[in-house]
């Protein structure tokens, strides 16, 4: 495309420009003025008079418009986009023009069926692509508003919002978010994780988005909490406690505070599991929850605890707040119980090598089956290593429990 033109048209646009906006608006002839004018754009076009083009194809959206005329602006800008050879400078402009009405319109079909006469005008074009995605979030947050939330979900995620190069990173960022949040809405988990990985993790270890961090992190604990996958939910509760925004309001770090720490207790025992174990316990936050400082000393202590002390002196104050809350809270208190019977086989396990099956279910105060369950169940994951003797005629009469496997 050439930038000089063969004809320059430009007094000739200066000249009729007003007078058929006047002939629109002050006269309401709108079918003349735009019949003008068109004839006028084509005159421009093929002298490659572009400047021209895109005044003169901004000014019949403007005509329209403040003719209140909608019916011919939505087919004037389609008419304009698909002309031979229109250039993409005009077709940008007056899809700018037209995006900017938007606000203005009072009615919310008229709002809608202009949105989609610019979707359609748009799609497939890479130059227009940054307008593509902001029509589709407006249009998602319609129909979210008419109770059409899977429809929504299933127009706003068709966006591959990580390749529109033009838009800037917070945007682009707040745009994954709320396809996470509709995705959520509607119970898709395995979409919400995929789409969780197109948020680039610079962006969220940037301090200028630390709300963004906290937003995403705060999704992906509804994904993770679906999931059950309680360390995970630990590593973004501790995400958001580690930001700024949370460290600078005490109550909300409390609260914060209080919820990760009562999920990092029900997470399997493992290396970094029991590193935050301790690293919570040494945070002067945790001090200012009684009940959740008892309960990291006991869990970090190597003395065994006895669960009678723990569901009596410590229930009160644990259940129905953070993990121990809402419709899963007696379930996760179990996974609780648990967690604190196989923190006391570990400690067993550090100072006995071999002990009666009947001495270890006194020690842990659980039936011989719900004993020999766990046990089986710490061995299937690599917690432990035991072995159980059972003589034929007798029951287990002896359990191994070494530290460390002998090879």
């Amino acid at each position: 495309m050439s930038l000089k033109p063969d004809v320059d048209h430009s007094a000739e646009v200066d000249e009729l420009l007003p007078v058929n906006m006047d002939l629109a608006v002050k006269h309401g002839k709108l079918a003349e003025a735009v019949e003008a004018l068109m004839t006028l754009e084509k005159r421009c076009r093929l002298h490659n008079d572009w400047k021209s083009v895109d005044r003169v194809c901004v000014g019949i959206v403007q005509a329209c418009w403040q003719t209140k005329d909608l019916q011919a602006l939505n087919e004037n800008v389609v008419v304009l986009c698909k002309r031979r050879g229109q250039s993409k400078t005009a077709q940008t402009k007056l899809v700018q023009e037209a995006m900017s009405y938007l606000d203005s319109l009072e009615s919310e079909d008229a709002c809608t069926e202009l949105i989609k006469t610019l979707r359609n005008v748009t799609e497939g074009k890479i130059f227009v692509e940054l307008e593509r995605a902001r029509l589709t979030k407006r249009l998602c947050a319609i129909k979210e508003k008419a109770g059409e939330i899977k429809d929504a979900c299933d127009i706003l995620n068709e966006v591959q919002i990580e390749t529109v190069a033009s838009m800037e990173r917070r945007e682009k960022s707040e745009y994954v978010l709320e396809q996470m949040r509709l995705l959520l809405e509607i119970g898709d988990f395995t979409r919400t994780n995929i789409i969780s990985k197109k948020i680039n993790r610079k962006v969220l270890a940037d301090e200028a988005f630390e709300d963004v961090k906290i937003t995403f992190n705060q999704y992906m604990v509804r994904y993770h909490d679906h999931k059950n996958n309680y360390m995970d939910i630990f590593r973004c509760m501790n995400s958001i406690y580690n930001t700024a925004i949370v460290k600078n309001d005490l109550e909300r770090r409390t609260q914060v505070l209080k919820e990760a720490s009562s999920f990092l207790v029900l997470a399997p025992h493992d290396n970094e599991q029991n590193d935050f174990l301790h690293r919570i316990k040494e945070d002067a936050t945790l001090e200012k929850i009684p009940a959740y400082s008892q309960l990291y000393k006991y869990m970090t202590t190597k003395e065994l605890i006895v669960w009678s002390a723990v569901d009596t002196q410590l229930k009160p104050d644990l259940f129905g707040t953070g993990a121990f809350g809402g419709a899963d809270a007696d379930r996760r208190w179990s996974v609780f119980k648990d967690r604190v019977t196989e923190y006391n086989i570990r400690i067993i396990g550090m100072y006995y090598d071999r002990m009666t099956i009947k001495r270890l279910t006194e020690l842990l105060h659980l039936s011989q089956d719900e004993t020999e369950t766990i046990v089986s169940k710490l061995v299937t994951d690599k917690i432990v290593w035991a072995r159980m003797d059972r003589p034929a005629t007798v029951s287990y009469t002896h359990l191994t429990l070494p530290t460390k496997r002998i090879v």
